[in-house]
């Protein structure tokens, strides 16, 4: 299985900047510099988590870049709600974010000491 610092990495060394724009096409993304912002976010993300980091309430320190023309903006860009909108986003585009983001309400569902509220702060 490929873990995203493998495409992180791999597209920020396409020497093609028509490459680096198809490829953030096929997840309609027309600017690259947000597509490889968010697969940087989302390497820092997946090892925090394969490391047993803390990944609700502690900064991710990367700071994903605002799509402005998708309308998306992130409050908190180091938060894992930033994180979580990526996801959603990505998931989207290959029809499986409906299913994602139920899942992840229904943990704060079950978890109700975890409030999804806080997590805009951090």
């Amino acid at each position: 299985m490929a873990r995203t610092g493998f495409w992180s990495k791999t597209y920020s060394v396409l020497n093609q900047s028509n490459d680096r724009k198809a490829i953030a096409m096929k997840f309609k993304i027309d600017q690259p510099e947000v597509f490889r912002s968010w697969l940087h976010a989302l390497t820092v993300l997946r090892n925090h988590a394969a490391h047993h980091s803390q990944i609700l309430y502690a900064p991710i320190r990367v700071k994903p870049s605002h799509y402005k023309r998708k309308n998306i903006h992130f409050t908190a860009p180091e938060s894992f709600e930033s994180l979580s909108i990526i996801l959603e986003y990505f998931l989207s585009q290959i029809a499986l974010g409906e299913s994602w983001s139920n899942q992840l309400s229904q943990l704060f569902v079950y978890y109700p000491a975890v409030s999804n509220q806080d997590l805009m702060k951090y």
